[in-house]
């Protein structure tokens, strides 16, 4: 076990990865950038993360995993930007398809704070990009989570 402090150029490495990622995201996702620029008492946030369950950035769970997605697709050869400017162009309203009954619970109006490889696989698949794990079966792996509710949405 360490003890004592963290290396310092280890903490500057990690705060210029942190700051190259979020400022990426502000240029990727203008919504992000909005709230980045407003103040607290503005109350920005609440446009993006409400009762109807709002935006997928603005849940921590969506974040982490799609985080998670954009390293998958760094160890792929994208670049944080890239990455980033590919998710952007996917519907992330988590009131809608294919979010809705995946990450987001429209009876009870709360998250669903499970599906991880779901989430991941359909953020790659949305994007074009073969899954991860290459064997994971999107369509069965939907339908089993979504089971009987409405959605036009298909794998």
């Amino acid at each position: 076990m360490i003890k004592g402090p963290p290396n310092p150029v280890t903490v500057g490495e990690f705060y210029i990865q942190a700051t190259d990622f979020w400022d990426a995201v502000k240029a990727s996702f203008p919504q992000v950038a909005e709230v980045f620029n407003s103040r607290p008492e503005d109350e920005t946030v609440a446009k993006y993360r409400h009762e109807n369950g709002g935006h997928f950035l603005f849940r921590p769970f969506c974040l982490v995993v799609f985080a998670k997605t954009v390293r998958v697709l760094m160890s792929r050869g994208f670049s944080i930007a890239d990455s980033l400017k590919v998710l952007a162009g996917i519907q992330m309203d988590i009131g809608k398809d294919p979010w809705c009954h995946v990450v987001w619970n429209p009876n009870k109006r709360t998250m669903i704070n499970k599906n991880e490889p779901l989430i991941r696989n359909l953020l790659l698949s949305l994007t074009g990009q073969p899954l991860s794990p290459n064997d994971f079966d999107l369509n069965v792996e939907y339908k089993k989570t979504v089971g009987e509710a409405q959605t036009s949405f298909r794998p």
